[in-house]
């Protein structure tokens, strides 16, 4: 009773609400032309305010490839290597996207606040390119021999501001707006939906070439943001068609030089798909086109199912088919009664079978027989589907916009921000959505994986085996896990395990020199030089730049004294990867062992230009400049050192050496004492206290 008397006293105050909003103060009615606008602009405020916890989050999944990975973004200037990323990553085939990426990159680095940002703007200009396509199909409905009335034209503007808005709030766009590396699906809407604009207002611009040609130059652009763009000249066709020109073969007709420039833009498009093989995409990754079909029909119900009321949400599926049995067969009845009802619906609505069309239309790259082997099913393939299905709503309702229908789609607001909320504070923190993930896809060995290499990060072994042992357990050649299984298997002082995973990653991925570089690390850790030497020139053989096999390599020489060859791979690690901190390290302590310190000096200058007080460059630069006979110098970079990090029991010692080296015994006591709190017993502080003691007083 009480529940049922409130949801009365909501609906009624909805209602009177809507009904003073529209109630027109004189005939002219002036409101429509700022309401509608107010409208959505309060909720952008609201759709921020709802984002910004997950700005400061940390990557996931393919977010580390988009950004972290990605060396095509490191150096703007060279526009020729932005614009044509590693076929293998996510941006591969996408120089838009990639373009995108590398001016975050420019402003702030690997920080994944100014991407998120970044994303949160595209999609609110997404929602503001919506709303005007929706008031250009209002205007364009609106040039008939019956114009509507002043308050039926602003109830259809407010009602469009409402769609736009409920599109802005709606828990399916989260997969794409707070997931970085969905950038490509962020852009193609953008592209998408402004080609639409352009399109339909030139059909009312007494010079609608000057459109024409720009909706064109948007959808070359969108061509190269993700592939999904390839369906925009077809969705264009189909909009003249249903809106303008009354069929397909009239719309051809009418514009067919446009229409034959637009299709122009598939060429283009055709040539980013060259290696789209090498994204687990088309045949031959592995995967049936029947068993892939058959998915594909579970994922369109669901998308559409989501659409409607997205309770439950999944970050990410996995790489989980259906198998042909009598259950999942009755999939097959979806699709095949959307398709029948869809050809219904075309003989008594266009329009309202235009939207279902263009839904279907926009899925079809990626829910058809052509497999996606890595993602059958993606959430964020809903965004620009569900902005479609919107847009068919207020088709429906601006026939004959009524006070309920407002205050209902009002209403409706309230429960999408509620679960929006609730998704993004999942979102908000990665262990909390991988862990959010395995519960709603609990056969997913690729959220195990992930799970299991955040608390490898976090250095906690104990958990991260566990997990990554579930995604071995579920997929048994899934190399990813195996080697990260290993790396926790030898913190945990379980040596002959971890090998056996470390070799078993090299097995199945004999191409990533990251697992060779594992095994040496694993290997050379457990005494078996030789063999460690071997792995670390076996991934310099699939990648003579890979810093971290350089680096380790060089390390086997220092050790045997071969300082020279040492010396040489450290300086090809820092031409690798001159931000690197440990090989420059690395390189002024061989230099340093083989008495060579104005190099080493040199070494260490370049690293403290890019972080003047790096304690590390300090303490080694203070070895350098004593061992060269400039104590004085030392004295200073060992003062540095310990105001840099004054817990370092090294930056003390060295500071004693330089304190008796000048000549000033009373400083180097008391750091020769410090020294030994920090680091209780420690052989090489007592011996050189020995010394001290037997230094006559100043």
């Amino acid at each position: 009773g009480a529940g049922r008397r409130g949801a009365g006293h909501l609906t009624r105050f909805l209602l009177r609400s809507c009904d003073v909003v529209l109630r027109p103060s004189d005939p002219s009615f002036g409101t429509q032309r700022w309401l509608p606008a107010a409208i959505l602009a309060l909720f952008t405020v609201v759709g921020f305010a709802l984002y910004a916890p997950t700005f400061d989050s940390g990557f996931v999944l393919d977010d580390v490839l988009s950004v972290s990975q990605n060396r095509s973004i490191r150096d703007l200037t060279r526009l020729g290597t932005v614009l044509s990323p590693d076929p293998a990553c996510t941006v591969g085939g996408r120089p838009l996207a990639n373009l995108s990426f590398a001016l975050n990159y420019s402003w702030g680095g690997e920080t994944p606040r100014g991407y998120r940002i970044t994303n949160w703007l595209l999609h609110a200009s997404n929602a503001w390119l919506f709303f005007a396509l929706l008031r250009t199909l209002a205007r364009t409905r609106s040039a008939s021999p019956q114009p509507a009335s002043a308050v039926a034209q602003a109830r259809v503007g407010v009602l469009g501001a409402l769609i736009a808005s409920a599109w802005l709030l709606h828990p399916l766009c989260t997969a794409t707006v707070a997931y970085i590396s969905q950038r490509t699906e962020l852009l193609m809407t953008t592209c998408y939906v402004g080609c639409a604009v352009l399109f339909m207002r030139s059909t009312r611009s007494p010079q609608p070439r000057v459109g024409q040609a720009a909706c064109i130059v948007v959808c070359a652009l969108g061509m190269a943001s993700k592939e999904i763009m390839a369906t925009a000249p077809v969705a264009l066709l189909l909009l003249d068609a249903a809106w303008v020109s009354g069929s397909v073969m009239a719309a051809l007709r009418r514009r067919r030089a446009f229409y034959g420039v637009l299709a122009l833009t598939w060429i283009p498009l055709a040539l980013l798909l060259r290696d789209v093989g090498q994204r687990a995409v088309g045949f031959g990754q592995g995967v049936g086109v029947g068993v892939y079909a058959l998915t594909e029909c579970k994922a369109l119900a669901l998308y559409f199912a989501k659409a409607l009321w997205p309770a439950t949400l999944v970050f990410d599926y996995g790489a989980v088919f259906l198998a042909f049995d009598p259950v999942s067969c009755l999939w097959l009845v979806v699709p095949l009664a959307g398709l029948a009802a869809l050809v219904q619906l075309w003989r008594y609505s266009r329009r309202a079978a235009l939207g279902c069309s263009l839904w279907l239309l926009v899925l079809l790259p990626t829910s058809s027989v052509v497999p996606v082997a890595a993602q059958p099913i993606a959430e964020n393939r809903t965004y620009l589907p569900t902005l479609i299905l919107l847009g068919l709503l207020w088709c429906l309702l601006s026939r004959s916009p009524r006070r309920w229908a407002m205050a209902a789609l009002l209403a409706l607001l309230f429960p999408l921000v509620a679960i929006s909320v609730a998704r993004l504070s999942v979102m908000a923190e990665p262990l909390t959505l991988w862990r959010d993930t395995i519960a709603k896809a609990p056969l997913n060995p690729r959220a195990y994986a992930n799970l299991g290499e955040l608390y490898l990060g976090q250095a906690e072994w104990n958990q991260a085996a566990a997990y990554l042992a579930q995604a071995v357990a579920l997929k048994n050649d899934y190399p990813e896990p195996r080697a990260n299984l290993g790396i926790a298997l030898a913190n945990l002082q379980q040596g002959e395990a971890a090998e056996a995973h470390l070799r078993a990653a090299v097995a199945l991925a004999p191409d990533r020199p990251a697992y060779y570089d594992n095994l040496g690390n694993l290997l050379l850790q457990r005494g078996k030089i030789s063999e460690a030497t071997l792995q670390f020139e076996k991934a310099l053989a699939l990648n003579p730049d890979f810093g971290s096999a350089l680096n380790n390599l060089a390390g086997i020489y220092a050790r045997s004294n071969h300082f020279k060859q040492a010396a040489s791979l450290y300086a090809r690690a820092i031409s690798a990867d001159p931000a690197a901190d440990l090989p420059q390290l690395n390189l002024a302590a061989v230099l340093i062992a083989d008495h060579r310190p104005a190099e080493a000096q040199q070494a260490l200058a370049a690293l403290l230009r890019l972080q003047p007080e790096h304690p590390a460059a300090l303490l080694a630069s203070a070895s350098a400049s004593l061992l060269s006979g400039d104590a004085q110098s030392a004295l200073v970079f060992a003062r540095r050192t310990i105001a840099a990090r004054s817990d370092w029991p090294e930056a003390h010692l060295m500071l004693a050496k330089v304190s008796l080296a000048v000549g000033q015994p009373a400083e180097a006591a008391p750091a020769i004492q410090t020294a030994l709190r920090l680091r209780p017993g420690w052989p090489e502080a007592e011996e050189l206290r020995a010394r001290l003691a037997h230094v006559p007083p100043r």
